[in-house]
């Protein structure tokens, strides 16, 4: 009860504009080799409010992986991941980070049951880590 409050409350205000920076996501695609259909993979990054690619601002970087039947869009729609990034950089309980939510199934579809299958590690640090 108090967490959907909560929720409630999060995006309310987020919504209102009023309380919490003005961050971005981007939708964006990167080549790949761990599927054997897909050259290219998905993946959801979280700038924050200010982020500007030109200039040589470093930003940390934290990778969020999803559940099994999940997606590059779990954190983002289940897991409130932009509200909640945004409340706690404008209330500096975090610097300003990069987010990167990167889809972990081997088939593109958000309820597939194939995963990763243990190719995660030879995957995730030669071809995501290297795209971000």
């Amino acid at each position: 009860m108090v967490r959907k409050i909560l929720t409630t409350l999060i995006v309310f205000f987020t919504m209102s504009g009023s309380l919490y920076a003005q961050s971005r996501v981007e939708h964006v695609f990167y080549q790949s080799s761990i599927s054997e259909t897909e050259d290219k993979r998905a993946l959801n990054v979280y700038l924050p409010e200010g982020y500007d690619s030109t200039k040589e601002t470093k930003y940390p970087v934290l990778y969020l992986l999803h559940g099994k039947g999940g997606d590059e869009y779990s954190w983002l729609i289940m897991g409130h991941i932009t509200q909640i990034m945004d409340s706690l950089i404008t209330e500096n309980k975090v610097r300003p980070m990069i987010v990167v939510m990167p889809n972990g199934n081997v088939e593109q579809g958000a309820a597939s049951t194939r995963s990763m299958m243990g190719r995660i590690e030879s995957h995730f640090v030669p071809e995501v880590m290297a795209y971000v």
